[in-house]
């Protein structure tokens, strides 16, 4: 990415942040509370449970994850990335959060992420028939996995919110396939755009994590951005 497009995608990223920036962070320690107790809940269930199913509890561990992103964490994250997208032309991102949860869009939107949220469980599945079957070679396919799954959603997937949040009739395969055309080509692209964010990610570390609630709608205000940028060339 040239210096001009990425400082132009900055600075339009920024402006977005300025107009909302209360209500962006406010939604993202939502986000985040809300993930953190419904996870705290499946993992307070399953201590219920019985230690030794071993590699089974692990899986269904992960799999309640899987869950909750894909009820709970996901479709407020679709709310929060039309929020921004709506920053186009808005100068509020108010009941943003909470876009997908209104009007029978909730439905819509889990089934468009099933297929985002389905890709996580490649390498745990891989990991459970290690368990059963006690093939340790598969644990070095599941780390591989687990690194190629990392790759795909980042910058693959990448846009997936994006893409439902501004259609919700979207298919689970075409949100993840639009979002792999606009990205094909466009890796270094985006991780140059990460990269000019290092000095935010190094206050995340410094403040031991806090610092994210502020990171994280800043950075997703840029990818968003990115992601108009994209969409208006492939036109």
């Amino acid at each position: 990415m040239d210096t001009e497009l990425k400082n132009a995608i900055r600075t339009d990223a920024d402006f977005r942040f300025a107009k909302a920036k209360v209500d962006l962070i406010l939604y993202f320690v939502l986000i985040a509370v809300a993930s953190m107790i419904s996870t705290g809940v499946c993992r307070f269930l399953l201590k219920l449970l019985p230690d030794a199913y071993g590699g089974l509890i692990s899986f269904v561990r992960f799999s309640l994850s899987c869950l909750v992103l894909l009820f709970v964490t996901g479709p407020m994250m679709v709310g929060f990335t039309k929020g921004i997208l709506d920053l186009k032309t808005n100068d509020s991102a108010k009941d943003c959060i909470f876009y997908a949860f209104k009007e029978g869009r909730y439905l819509k939107v889990v089934r468009s992420l099933v297929l985002y949220t389905a890709v996580g469980f490649v390498p745990r599945i891989i990991d459970l028939i290690s368990d059963v079957l006690g093939i340790r070679t598969l644990y070095g396919i599941s780390l591989v996995t687990s690194l190629g799954v990392a790759f795909v959603e980042l910058f693959l997937f990448t846009f997936v919110h994006q893409i439902i949040a501004e259609d919700i009739e979207v298919s689970p395969v075409d949100a993840c396939l639009k979002s792999i055309k606009l990205m094909t080509g466009q890796q270094k692209g985006l991780w140059d755009l990460l990269i000019s964010y290092i000095v935010v990610v190094i206050i995340v570390v410094v403040t031991c994590g806090i610092g994210l609630f502020y990171a994280g709608p800043l950075i997703n205000c840029g990818i968003t951005c990115f992601y108009e940028r994209l969409k208006e060339n492939d036109k």
